[in-house]
């Protein structure tokens, strides 16, 4: 028999963290459905992720011993062999596990009710493997209630609907089964784009994008995160209620592709200082300052030699004239050759430094327009002196 009605599905069980594709139609081959761990229901501080599926996933603790006669090898076939005896002595063991289960709760032992519960949803499933009965999925899910796996007693609660040679009994007692536990989850569907984008939810792959199925969580505050290739990951946060039905529409930016143009700035226009007077003024300040100590000191000269050829002077007056007047004549020649080496080299500097750099300063542009392109402008640029 087939269905078409499938979810996918969260849950939280014993820190145990399994995925499975959760389908509550689908042709009941004997092959079972997967389970995980069980949880407390509450759905508060859980984030792991069960997709249900048709394929048994063993529970995390320990399983009972199986029946004698079933192979102790670790070979699994591909397809469950059905054997009525073997489901027979899966369906006792499973009893008996319940049993303990239920006196270990009248104890008020809880935590020690729970693995017996579990590995007794475990024995459930490999007599359902096993046999061709379906009214076992009722059995289980009451087994699955116990053990607060909220979510693989909706499933299985969901394949008794869909099944054939269900009791009437069964069948009613199932069906509200499922309104009360069915009122306890979330359903939320999620519309992604674009395709291709990766869906983890609280750190559990849950699938890409598009997801057919809608998840089925525990209440509480869940955080799905988003990324595709070539755009910008998201964090989301989904808040699922009890008994709720919700569709959420998703959608990831983009990635921003930044063309950046290369920005154009024109070299300036090689600007002409205009030439220096400094050195003019320095060449011609130091030759009239030496043509004057050269006149001083000629004059001075000039003097002594007086002294010197007067009638009236003594001979010490000629020998101190003459003597005075030569080194005053030494210092005159002097000044006066500083100051042709001044002049000369004033006039050197006017002529081919001075003049010509003149000349290239009035010829020059004073200002230079260029275009001037940037990333987020442009216009013209203006270089030069003013």
């Amino acid at each position: 028999m087939s269905e078409s009605d499938c979810a996918v599905v969260l849950s939280s069980g014993m820190g145990a963290r399994l995925i499975a594709v959760a389908c509550a139609s689908f042709a009941i081959t004997g092959s079972g459905v997967a389970r995980a761990a069980p949880g407390d229901g509450s759905g508060k501080g859980s984030d792991d992720v069960e997709i249900e599926g048709d394929a048994p996933t063993p529970a995390p603790t320990p399983t009972p011993p199986p029946p004698t006669d079933t192979p102790a090898d670790d070979t699994t076939p591909a397809t469950p062999v059905k054997d009525p005896k073997v489901a027979k002595k899966w369906l006792s063991a499973a009893q008996e596990l319940v049993k303990r289960g239920d006196v270990l709760t009248k104890q008020g032992k809880p935590d020690d009710a729970k693995p017996q519960y579990v590995n007794a949803a475990t024995a459930y499933q490999k007599a359902i493997d096993a046999g061709d009965d379906n009214n076992v999925y009722f059995a289980l899910a009451q087994t699955e209630d116990k053990a607060g796996m909220l979510v693989e007693e909706r499933l299985h609660l969901k394949v008794i609907a869909a099944a054939t040679g269900i009791k009437p009994d069964i069948a009613k007692k199932a069906a509200a089964m499922l309104d009360v536990v069915s009122g306890k989850l979330g359903v939320i569907k999620l519309t992604i784009k674009p395709d291709g984008t990766s869906v983890t939810i609280n750190g559990n792959t849950v699938g890409t994008a598009p997801l057919t199925e809608p998840i089925v969580m525990l209440p509480g505050t869940y955080t799905a995160y988003l990324a595709a290739e070539g755009f910008q990951p998201k964090d989301v946060e989904l808040k699922i209620d009890a008994g709720s039905e919700s569709e959420r529409t998703l959608e990831l930016t983009p990635v921003p592709v930044v063309i950046k143009p290369v920005g154009y700035e024109p070299e300036p226009a090689p600007i002409v200082p205009k030439p220096s007077l400094l050195p003019m003024i320095i060449g011609a300040g130091a030759t009239g300052a030496l043509i004057i100590a050269s006149t001083i000191t000629g004059v001075s000269a000039i003097s002594q030699h007086k002294v010197y050829v007067a009638p009236a002077s003594t001979k010490a007056q000629r020998t101190d004239a003459r003597i005075n007047g030569k080194d005053l004549a030494h210092v005159t020649d002097a000044c006066l050759a500083g100051a042709v080496v001044a002049a000369g080299f004033t006039a050197y500097w006017y002529q081919f430094r001075y003049r010509p750099g003149e000349r290239a300063f009035e010829a020059a542009p004073k200002t230079a327009v260029a275009p001037w392109v940037q990333p987020d402008g442009g216009g013209l640029s203006v270089a030069g002196s003013f």
